[in-house]
């Protein structure tokens, strides 16, 4: 079962025309802020698996 709420309500054009702007902000610096850690954690992982097959490499 689903857990989602979609919650709606009727703001005012004065209040909506604040809102919208702040809204769309937060949830672009939000994707930005995901995208960057994800960015950081393959570069992480490519560094490790760089390192384990030179020492892969040097073995052999």
């Amino acid at each position: 079962m689903s857990k989602e709420t979609i919650l709606m309500m009727k703001l005012e054009p004065k209040l909506c025309a604040e809102f919208m702007p702040k809204a769309a902000r937060k949830r672009m610096h939000d994707y930005i802020e995901r995208h960057h850690h994800a960015l950081e954690y393959d570069n992480d992982l490519r560094s490790k698996i760089k390192k384990t097959r030179t020492l892969h490499e040097r073995r052999s």
